[in-house]
């Protein structure tokens, strides 16, 4: 930057050069204001209004995006999407038709049978032996060296 005794020996004689000068001068205030003003918003700003260059092109895509969507042209027919859709269901249904399917030992296996028999099997009241009015089966798969066998628990009620 030049001293004010600098700038009047070089414009005393040129008073348009001064005037070009003075003009720069005011411009590039100008900028700095405008550089300051920018800074301060960005330093005391609402924080909804700080966007980075970064944020500021993942908005530019997103948009993008939008737009090409809405440009795309739309299916052949509603029986397209009807038959999609008929055909998603259909899957999902077999889908939980196979998790739900038990899946048997693939050759006769030899199978064990354990009878676990309640301890009061008579009542206490009349000595009679109690009716069988059921009985729940637990199915274990065991291996024993050598063998393999299935073991079938039966618990009367």
């Amino acid at each position: 930057m030049k001293t004010p005794e600098e700038l009047l020996r070089e414009f005393a004689d040129n008073p348009a050069g001064l005037a070009e000068y003075a003009a720069q001068l005011q411009q590039q205030l100008a900028e700095a204001q405008a550089i300051i003003a920018d800074l301060k918003r960005e330093i005391f700003g609402a924080k909804a209004d700080k966007l980075n260059k970064e944020q500021e092109e993942q908005l530019r895509q997103l948009l993008d995006d939008a737009q090409e969507q809405t440009q795309r042209t739309a299916p052949l027919s509603q029986e397209v999407l009807q038959d999609a859709l008929a055909q998603e269901r259909a899957d999902q249904r077999q889908r939980a038709k196979e998790r739900t399917r038990r899946h048997l030992p693939p050759v006769e296996l030899e199978k064990q049978q354990v009878i676990l028999e309640p301890e009061d099997k008579l009542c206490s009241t009349s000595g009679q032996e109690r009716p069988r009015i059921g009985a729940e089966v637990t199915t274990e798969d065991d291996y024993v060296p050598a063998k393999l066998i299935i073991r079938e628990i039966v618990r009367p009620k």
